[in-house]
């Protein structure tokens, strides 16, 4: 119960049974109904309990990968928000600098300088305006045109700014979402399977339909002609590609294939054949070899009992033509 799989679930149900508890007795010795209300709200947190079924149901894999992709990157999440605020703050005294000078020079009648107070009114306004300009809350221009007025520098510095937050940090930080996100699928097992089954489950249909393309007179076995003649189509190629299968040689691939030996290929041995040698080339290789050497092994154990044999029939024979002869020969 406490050292298990589950074990973060079971605390949880305890700390929930244990409010229930303490509920009943606050509201026994009339206790104040604001506190117990408060406790009621815990029930609450045994919803989230739906969560443990997205563990086995395949049609919520893009889901469960989703949450957990936001849990995995909540620590990059702050770091990312950290560099971004101090990026944003450097910029913002910059800005805010030159629009105080230009304001205390400006005349009462300056048309900008409304503007320029609503815009870069104080520090917080100022990081607030940045910030909007690079997520769609104001338009570059509303902001860029204020600062020209103030000095070119400033515009350039504005737009060196947007540059360098658009194109550089922020996809650096989407790539950083996107890693945690690609690591929490690696590290959690259940989804490893069920995005292996989905991807095996492609690559068997894939299969399938090659195997219907190859088997052109439809008896449902592939001869080595059917498959010397596809072998070489672009749609095989990229299936076997994707298996990571390089077939130099299709006569001894076909005999790989081929593991009743009757010269021929059905659906099945096609099928798990190829996805057996998926991700290595070399085992191909290798199962040319065993199957040469098993080939091998095969005539020696044939020859040998063809030896045994013989030797046999020349003992027989001279057994008989010791009786015959009255003479002991001896025997081999």
């Amino acid at each position: 119960f406490c050292t298990g799989v589950e074990w973060r679930w079971n605390l949880m149900d305890v700390i929930l049974v244990l409010s229930s508890i303490l509920e009943l007795l606050l509201i026994a010795f009339n206790f104040d109904l604001s506190f117990i209300r408060v406790l009621r709200l815990l029930r609450i947190l045994r919803s989230f309990r739906v969560f443990q079924l997205l563990r086995w149901a395949s049609l919520f894999g893009n889901l469960r990968l989703m949450l957990l992709a936001i849990m995995k990157s909540a620590v990059p999440f702050m770091w990312a928000v950290m560099v971004l605020l101090t990026e944003i703050f450097l910029f913002a005294v910059l800005f805010l600098h030159g629009i105080s000078e230009y304001l205390s020079e400006a005349g009462p009648d300056d048309p900008f300088a409304e503007d320029m107070q609503t815009y870069f009114g104080s520090m917080l306004m100022t990081l607030l305006t940045l910030f909007m300009s690079i997520s769609g809350g104001v338009s570059w221009w509303d902001v860029i045109q204020l600062l020209i007025e103030v000095s070119l520098i400033y515009a350039f510095l504005f737009v060196f700014y947007v540059l360098v937050t658009v194109l550089a940090a922020m996809n650096i930080i989407t790539g950083i979402f996107v890693n945690d996100a690609m690591e929490a699928a690696r590290a959690d097992k259940d989804l490893m399977m069920q995005l292996e089954q989905q991807g095996t489950k492609a690559l068997m249909a894939s299969l399938k339909s090659i195997f219907s393309e190859i088997d052109q007179d439809e008896s449902n076995t592939i001869t080595f002609a059917e498959f010397q003649n596809n072998i070489q189509r672009d749609e095989v190629r990229v299936i076997f590609q994707m298996l990571g299968i390089e077939v130099t040689d299709a006569l001894a691939f076909f005999k790989v294939l081929d593991v009743d030996g009757d010269d021929g290929l059905e659906i099945e041995e096609f099928v798990m054949g190829c996805l057996r040698f998926k991700g290595n080339a070399k085992t191909i290789d290798i199962e040319c070899h065993v199957l040469e050497t098993k080939k091998m092994v095969a005539k020696q154990m044939s020859f040998n009992e063809m030896c045994v044999d013989k030797l046999s029939l020349i003992q027989d024979n001279l057994t008989a033509m010791r009786t015959n002869l009255g003479v002991d020969v001896g025997g081999i």
